[in-house]
């Protein structure tokens, strides 16, 4: 519904109420993240005609906050790894999108680079590892590519602008998915706001708390990406996730060692270890510092051959 109001000029917040109204329904969350939530509900209903400048208004969840201001984003484009990266197919994605009210960042770049989005890179990094270390297929219209917690929704045109043939499927809060849909259709992003399969496009925004049989649909593969998002959710939602991973062909985690931002105090390396356990006899991983700023986890179902690890270390 709310991508064929998308571009009209309406005069309430109406297109964002049918969505939400739409997919009404209950998912577990930390006290925290349910706080967050329950603000954006109420402003995507009563103050829409301040999303264009979420970053300016201080909205919570700082979904559209945090990217430029994480200290990996720095370190990401100041590795040796990423002036590899710069000669790829993904490396020749412009890195100053205008995507959604996203910040511009020049400070303590290097100047070969202009103007910086942090968030765009990310995204390129986090494609960048899938690929060259998990060998995934950019032109295979038969991969599912998962991401648990798509933030501000710029991987769907990251992948876009890469010409991924495959599917996407984003999992997240209905209030995201419906504010992700919103900037997304803006940079020509079509989304489908509903379970994988059920339409012709190649975008799928599937509520939290929908679905994760991914092992019962007919893909050559799966592959599950969450970077922080995972770790950041209750115990609930984290354990209902774990016993589909091992069904997934590849698997990329990005975690902080605990979480504790609302007195849960979750052991993150617990959980991993956990994930370890279901998966050791059919799955190659590894696991590393990830600039220095939390941990990732990369795992491929075997034979994948070596997990390339990349190389993090500060070039300029």
């Amino acid at each position: 519904m709310l991508s064929l109001l998308i571009g009209c000029v309406l005069s309430s917040c109406e297109y964002f109420a049918v969505s939400l109204d739409a997919y009404d329904h209950e998912v577990t969350a930390s006290e925290l993240w349910r706080d967050y939530i329950d603000e954006l509900d109420a402003r995507l209903r009563t103050e829409c005609w301040g999303v264009d400048d979420y970053n300016g208004l201080g909205w919570q969840p700082r979904v559209f906050h945090w990217p430029s201001r994480a200290p990996q984003g720095y370190a990401t484009i100041r590795s040796v790894e990423w002036k590899a990266i710069r000669s790829t197919r993904i490396g020749q994605i412009p890195m100053n999108s205008s995507y959604g009210p996203l910040d511009v960042h020049t400070v303590g770049l290097p100047r070969e680079h202009g103007k910086v989005q942090l968030d765009q890179v990310q995204h390129m990094w986090t494609l960048h590892v899938l690929v060259k270390s998990l060998n995934f297929d950019l032109d295979n219209p038969y991969n599912v590519l998962i991401e648990f917690g798509g933030g501000t929704g710029q991987m769907a045109k990251v992948l876009k602008d890469v010409k991924y043939a495959g599917i996407h499927v984003v999992h997240d809060f209905i209030q995201l998915l419906v504010l992700q849909e919103y900037f997304l259709a803006k940079v020509g992003v079509n989304v489908t706001l509903g379970p994988i399969g059920t339409s012709l496009n190649r975008v799928f925004h599937v509520p939290a708390g929908v679905s994760w049989e991914y092992d019962a649909y007919n893909y050559d593969s799966v592959t599950f990406v969450a970077t922080y998002s995972l770790t950041e959710t209750d115990m609930g939602t984290r354990n209902a996730v774990l016993p589909y991973l091992k069904y997934c062909d590849r698997i990329y985690i990005v975690f902080w060692k605990t979480w504790n931002h609302a007195g849960d105090n979750i052991d993150n390396i617990a959980y991993i270890n956990a994930l370890i356990v279901d998966i050791r006899e059919t799955h190659d991983y590894v696991r590393s510092s990830h600039f220095n700023n939390g941990h990732y986890f990369m795992a491929c179902r075997r034979p994948c051959g070596p997990i390339y690890m990349p190389n993090m270390t500060r070039a300029i």
